[in-house]
């Protein structure tokens, strides 16, 4: 027998020690912890995964109440531009457009005070809530101021969204069709509602007064630019989302065309009217109405594109979930069986060594009748067979011996 090399003497010292049964007990609770090992950090990795997509629900769940509040800022915003440029008709819808925000506010208070807790970002809502209040309390101000304070607001509050996306995970969505939805929902539908609430309130303003002045018309013309820059942005993502999830995009299909009915609509009256041509035939009334169409219009399509966000998580949390149970359950179930095979084997060697022992030790002591009693057909029964053998020929041969004598 060779000896045993530097790196197997420990192990063969310890199986040494042991019997045989000891030594299948003791590989087989090896294998197993390994396996167990490598199931924990399995579970363990599917656990974060989950965890990762619950919390970006969270964030959706955040920012679908963000909308509802913009839209009544962007509307009061719109409507003092008129009332600033001349249009006195308007103070009962502005005073009406201001109680629509602050019962939004409201609205908003429970979801910030349980989501934005657990996110971080709840004292940054309040701070949003209070620079509303004193805007609105603070009393008359120059119309051009009212409209910037306004936008800086709503910036704020894009700002916010932004913030609750990397906060909750959103900004880092491992799927291409709930990655570009969040693109969609995060970052070009809220500039592009913004950009399209601030030229309604800019051109209506314009139109009150019937007067442009060179900076205005370059200012649109600048905001036609850049959202029309959003849109194609908007667009290549969704076609992103088409080829990975076809069904989803469908669903947005109806309400972006009519966002890109009412988007035509009411660029080529800025063009028209403002970028190219002169002020006169369109009175502010018409525009703001032909705005505000295109500004509900890109609202709607935020609220489903985030409610198709948030189903698309929805389901990846439920297919992981399904595929962690499904897993576990099936694991254990083979565990279960290798443990059973495992004392099936370790009772069935103990036995062919037991009776192997007892063989042998009836030749030890002369006792030649009867065969060593062992069925397998592996190894173990090849030892009885040749003890068989053994016991065998030396019968014969004691029964020769005492012939001849």
């Amino acid at each position: 027998m060779s000896n045993p090399s530097v790196l197997t003497a420990p192990a063969e010292r310890l199986l040494a020690r042991l019997r045989l049964p000891g030594k299948i007990a003791l590989i087989g609770a090896a294998f197993l912890a390994v396996i167990a090992l490598l199931f924990v950090f399995f579970i363990q990795a599917q656990w974060n995964a989950i965890r990762f997509s619950a919390l970006e629900r969270d964030g959706v769940a955040l920012v679908r109440v963000v909308p509802e509040v913009m839209l009544p800022i962007q509307r009061h915003r719109g409507l003092l531009a008129r009332l600033g440029s001349g249009d006195e008709t308007l103070r009962g819808a502005v005073a009406e457009a201001r109680a629509q925000a602050d019962a939004a506010f409201e609205l908003a208070a429970p979801v910030m005070a349980t989501l934005g807790v657990e996110l971080g970002v709840e004292s940054d809502w309040k701070a949003l809530g209070e620079r509303w209040r004193t805007m609105t309390n603070a009393g008359a101000s120059a119309p051009a101021e009212a409209f910037q304070a306004h936008s800086e607001l709503l910036d704020a509050m894009l700002v916010f969204v932004s913030r609750v996306a990397d906060r909750s995970n959103l900004t880092l969505d491992p799927d291409i069709d709930s990655f570009y939805l969040m693109d969609a929902a995060i970052v070009q539908l809220p500039n592009m509602v913004e950009m399209s609430a601030i030229m309604r309130g800019q051109s209506a303003g314009i139109a009150v007064r019937q007067t442009i002045a060179i900076d205005e018309r370059i200012e649109l013309a600048a905001r036609l630019a850049l959202f029309g820059d959003h849109a194609k942005m908007f667009d290549a993502g969704l076609a992103k989302v088409a080829g990975a999830n076809p069904v989803a995009a469908a669903r947005l299909d109806r309400q972006r065309d009519e966002v890109e009915r009412n988007v035509k609509i009411f660029s080529d009256l800025l063009d028209r009217h403002f970028v190219r041509g002169a002020v006169a035939g369109i009175d502010g009334e018409t525009l703001f109405t032909t705005g505000t169409r295109l500004v509900e219009a890109g609202h709607q399509l935020w609220r489903i594109v985030i409610e198709e966000l948030d189903q698309v998580i929805a389901a990846r949390v439920s297919a992981m979930q399904h595929r962690l149970w499904t897993v576990c359950a099936v694991v254990c179930a083979l565990l279960l069986v290798v443990a059973y095979l495992f004392m099936v084997l370790r009772g069935a060697v103990a036995r062919s060594a037991a009776a192997i022992e007892a063989g042998a030790r009836r030749i030890a002591t002369g006792d030649l009748a009867s065969d060593v009693r062992c069925d397998t057909r592996d190894e173990f029964g090849e030892i009885a067979l040749g003890l068989n053998r053994m016991r065998a020929t030396l019968r014969e041969s004691l029964e020769k011996e005492r012939s001849a004598a």
